[in-house]
């Protein structure tokens, strides 16, 4: 394994029973011998249609869901193959914001407590240093430390994921898997969230998976890409060159729907 490599996946497969007409059982491969890696340091995008198997990805990574075949290494490490308290170390350096921040956070819980939650919890810091940390944490994210006292229904969409991603990066994660993380939010907020993804990426070295369906968002944030349909990867490669020269059909129909992207 190289020394820089941050995650491996291999041969991924995970199935899902279902029943025909209430009797017969169906098996259906939402993701398929799945493989690919990740370097530190480097951002991966993952796109596909709706139902091309990128969430049960997302889940599989995250340990979510176990897989039926495959491996998952962090650092060398199988994560479906270790003791309990290896799997819990490799969890926390490993960060996630989903799609829709108002179903990711408690709504009874004030917005300081949102983003101190993991590192209460995992690290049992307290006191002045929990302070100075949820202070650095608001602002690398570029939110007021006026809203610690706020609630969720409080905040706008982009500010409530604002709070997400802080959560996600109190830890400081080697790893930060963004799924659909802007998809609920207005356009002009979309772009401020990826100027400030780019930022972090920037101020912290920071390693990431974006999974999208949209194009020219991971075309902005991301070096290389993978496209999957129906559960398997049908195209892969560094994305300026797949968008200029997409091979496969679903690729082709992907750069088709949108008019412009950077390049």
């Amino acid at each position: 394994m190289s020394k820089n490599r941050l995650l491996e996946v291999y041969e991924l497969t995970r199935e899902f029973k279902t029943r025909i007409d209430g009797r017969r059982t169906n098996y259906i491969k939402a993701v398929d011998d799945v493989s690919f890696e990740l370097e530190s340091g480097e951002s991966l995008g993952i796109t596909g249609r709706s139902g091309s198997g990128k969430t049960t990805l997302v889940r599989l990574i995250t340990g979510v869901l176990p897989p039926n075949y495959g491996r998952i290494l962090y650092s060398g490490i199988d994560m479906f193959r270790c003791s309990v308290e290896e799997r819990k170390r490799i969890r926390r350096k490993l960060g996630v914001v989903y799609q829709d921040p108002v179903t990711s956070v408690d709504p009874r819980m004030q917005i300081a407590d949102i983003i101190a939650e993991p590192l209460v919890h995992h690290l049992q810091m307290k006191g002045n240093n929990l302070e100075k940390r949820i202070g650095a944490l608001f602002d690398s994210v570029e939110l007021s430390r006026l809203y610690s006292l706020r609630y969720p229904h409080q905040l706008s969409i982009g500010e409530l994921q604002r709070v997400c991603i802080a959560r996600a990066l109190a830890l400081e994660p080697e790893l930060v898997l963004f799924d659909e993380a802007t998809s609920a939010i207005d356009s002009i907020n979309q772009q401020k969230l990826v100027d400030l993804i780019l930022a972090l990426r920037a101020k912290f070295a920071l390693s990431y998976i974006y999974v999208s369906h949209n194009l020219a968002l991971l075309a902005v944030i991301c070096d290389s890409i993978l496209v999957m349909e129906r559960g398997r990867i049908v195209e892969r490669g560094r994305l300026a060159e797949v968008l200029r020269n997409p091979s496969h059909r679903s690729t082709q129909e992907l750069v088709e729907s949108i008019p412009r992207f950077p390049m």
